[in-house]
């Protein structure tokens, strides 16, 4: 089996890589542009193509990653739930919304306990802007990875 079948196999059974940059081959006998891949544990992987094109098509379609990968809101990896959600709360901030501090306490604070290896806990919590209420709420989607790792998933709608 070769490295790139096992490169695909690796993306499509859904291991975890937090970036990727596309950058010109130097090394003979391989395609000209190459994807640098960085997996969730920080290992270093490369995938080689034809065209700069056909390198940004496999990423987007295998990686399901956008555009502006490297633009993000807020960090998507975390060492603790806590950490996770207060992430969250601060993207929500960056937006220009306040939490409402009674909707918080009711449904992450005295809610759901953080979730189990392999599970994803998600909340909806009212917003504030100008200190009065808003109908947009901030979904917040926490997934325990390993008992380690958590990865936030969040946006305002």
């Amino acid at each position: 089996m070769g490295k790139y079948t096992e490169l695909v196999e690796s993306v499509l059974s859904e291991k975890r890589y937090k970036d990727y940059k596309i950058v010109k081959s130097d090394i003979k006998g391989r395609g000209p542009w190459m994807i640098e891949l960085t997996t969730s544990d920080g290992k270093k992987e490369t995938s080689f193509h034809k065209s700069k094109k056909e390198a940004e098509d496999w990423a987007k379609k295998y990686m399901n990653m956008k555009e502006g990968i490297n633009e993000a809101k807020y960090p998507i990896y975390h060492k603790t739930y806590s950490g996770a959600v207060q992430a969250a709360v601060a993207m929500a901030n960056k937006e220009g919304y306040d939490v409402d501090e009674d909707d918080w306490f009711d449904k992450v604070s005295a809610g759901p306990k953080k979730p189990s290896s392999g599970k994803t806990n998600i909340l909806s919590v009212e917003l504030l802007k100008g200190g009065k209420p808003t109908r947009k709420k901030l979904q917040i989607q926490v997934y325990n990875m390993d008992n380690k790792n958590y990865e936030l998933n969040t946006y305002i709608g």
